[in-house]
């Protein structure tokens, strides 16, 4: 009786063992789908961002390009001469260069950080 007792209970030891280990392998399953989410929602957020500075920047272009058109438009109607026409023309472009210039900045800037979070979400260490 004794060994049989002893038997019943060495296996409800083993039986509960094992329902410990199924449950701390859940936990563990679920805390790393957590990690898996959190890592997809920060990405997301780092495209949503680079996407909005770029929207910004372009539509900054082209406010400063309808500026500059319509500047040109009203010195012609004004009736200035073709060099102060010229001398316009080449500050208009030269700031659509500036914003241009920006933008391109914007995107290099835009694609390391996202180059940054894509090394941060795959686990690779980073450069010291």
């Amino acid at each position: 009786m004794a060994r049989t007792t002893l038997t019943a209970l060495a296996l409800t030891a083993l039986h509960q063992t094992a329902l410990a280990r199924t449950t701390l392998s859940t936990l563990a399953k679920a805390v790393l789908r957590l990690v898996a989410l959190a890592r997809t929602a920060l990405h997301q957020t780092a495209l949503d961002l680079t996407a909005l500075r770029l929207t910004a920047l372009r539509l900054t272009a082209l406010r400063l390009n309808a500026l500059a058109q319509t500047a040109l438009a009203a010195l012609a109607l004004a009736g200035l001469t073709r060099t102060a026409l010229t001398t316009l023309a080449l500050a208009a472009l030269h700031q659509t260069a500036r914003c241009l210039a920006a933008l391109t900045r914007t995107t290099l800037t835009a694609r390391a950080t996202l180059g940054l979070a894509v090394l941060r979400l795959t686990g690779l260490p980073l450069a010291p």
